[in-house]
């Protein structure tokens, strides 16, 4: 955000923070590890141009072992679940595709040919 006198607010590494309650859909563009007071993993999602944090879970983190930076995942809550040693925990669905390549042109590239 900037202000009148010129100055912008440098703020932290994400604009807006996941609710864990409705679907979420963006392309996955950074990892973070040992991230606050209880060294989480925080996932960093691109949506619609908006840097957005999904901190990590036990769920969460093995399932986004096996995703790419710069896939498009989606990640729908799927409620409380018991585990095996009697303790619920939050349940999430995450599916990934890898993003189409889109070959950029610059101006100075149309200049070399």
């Amino acid at each position: 955000m900037t202000n009148n006198d010129g100055w912008r607010e440098v703020g932290g590494m994400t604009e807006a923070e996941w609710d864990r309650e409705s679907v979420i859909t963006g392309i996955f563009t950074e990892r973070k590890e040992n991230v606050g007071p209880n060294n989480s993993k925080l996932y960093v999602l691109d949506v619609n141009g908006t840097k957005t944090a999904v901190w990590g879970s036990t769920v969460l983190d093995t399932k986004f072992e096996s995703v790419g930076l710069n896939e498009e995942v989606e990640i729908t809550p799927l409620g409380k679940k018991t585990g095996k040693n009697g303790k619920e925990y939050s349940d999430y669905a995450l599916r990934a595709r890898t993003m189409p390549f889109h070959e950029v042109v610059t101006a100075n590239d149309e200049k070399k040919n």
